[in-house]
């Protein structure tokens, strides 16, 4: 997908952040370009010289970089429930809704619940459920609750009293008695993580890395993700605080003004073709008051990308990083992307994609 994270493997990272972050700098680069956080046109192109720098501009005239060999380096390990959460997410469109009845649960299953509460005989409906989704063991609402709904099974009625504590945080709830009565609709069922399964639904997601198909290869690749998107956000959190732009390249970063209203204009057209139209302008979906405000917006955003660049093309001359191949954008472009390489480069440019 066009989305996809740079994929490495943490300890080629951590060699690489050791001898100065360059080649973690290009992958930025690249990251932004596969977000298609900024989308491309052929003025654009004409800008930029076949490796990706900025067409008869030293960057160095622009800016003054700062110690790229001396990034500070931080621990950005994951926290185990980070990790989990981030392979739920990816593991969720794989998950098997059981309804047969009778069937039971399984640790800490999610099972999905329709129920009326009633408090001193009237509904309340702002906590209604309907086929929604409860965590067993989250104690959502009480531990008593949480209790009576995991000694059910699927297809399985109920209706039962709890009582709420004076602090409980819904005020609807607090100090009363509520009745719950419903059913339990059916079972989220995650898939085990065999290595029969990993192979089948997860070697694309997995692509392009070390992490070997099993599941501790899955969740040490998950780990591996945040990592890396750790890493990226500090790399490029230093590189905007500690360089100095002394000008900016004209007809260059007047291409990221345009390229930046293209983009807001693209992503208004998304919220509007999804909500119904709800945006007349940019103005609107920004939350600004006019089109003056909208303008000084564009003007810093092309301000920003510019530095940037300017910063990653500095950096790139200075510690003389080789062109990149002609191999090496192919590879990189089919490993996260779907769309063919010729359509990519001709939607985008060569010159941008270097």
């Amino acid at each position: 997908a066009e989305q996809a994270k740079a994929k490495r493997n943490r300890n080629k990272v951590l060699k690489i952040v050791g001898i100065c972050l360059i080649p973690v700098l290009v992958c930025v680069l690249g990251y932004f370009i596969m977000l298609g956080v900024l989308e491309h046109n052929a003025k654009t192109d004409s800008f930029l010289n076949e490796d990706g720098t900025i067409k008869g501009k030293n960057a160095k005239d622009y800016v003054t970089v700062c110690d790229y060999k001396k990034v500070d380096r931080k621990d950005f390990l994951p926290k185990e429930s980070d990790v989990q959460k981030a392979m739920d997410a990816i593991l969720e469109e794989y998950i098997e809704t059981i309804t047969t009845a009778g069937t039971e649960y399984e640790d800490n299953a999610t099972v999905n619940l329709t129920h009326k509460v009633t408090v001193d005989g009237k509904e309340i409906k702002d906590i209604e459920y309907s086929n929604a989704p409860y965590e067993l063991g989250s104690n959502k609402y009480t531990a008593e609750f949480d209790k009576k709904i995991a000694a059910l099974k699927v297809g399985d009625s109920y209706e039962f009293d709890i009582t709420f504590s004076s602090s409980f945080s819904s005020t609807v709830l607090a100090g009363k008695k509520a009745t719950f009565k419903g059913k339990v609709v059916s079972m989220d069922k995650e898939p085990e993580l065999t290595p029969d399964f990993i192979s089948k639904n997860l070697a694309d997601e997995m692509k392009g890395t070390d992490f070997p198909l099993t599941a501790e290869g899955f969740k040490e690749y998950c780990a591996n993700e945040l990592y890396m998107e750790k890493l990226r956000e500090h790399v490029e959190d230093y590189i905007v605080k500690n360089t100095k732009v002394n000008s900016y390249p004209y007809f260059y970063t007047k291409s990221q003004y345009y390229l930046a209203d293209k983009t807001y204009l693209s992503q208004m057209d998304y919220y509007n073709a999804m909500l119904g139209g709800i945006y007349a302008s940019p103005v609107d979906m920004l939350g600004l008051e006019s089109r003056g405000e909208y303008k000084k917006e564009l003007k810093k955003q092309s301000e920003t990308v510019a530095a940037y660049y300017l910063a990653c093309q500095a950096i790139y001359e200075d510690a003389g990083i080789a062109k990149v191949t002609d191999q090496e954008i192919h590879d990189y472009i089919t490993e996260y992307t779907t769309t063919d390489y010729a359509d990519f480069v001709k939607q985008y440019g060569y010159n941008y994609l270097a």
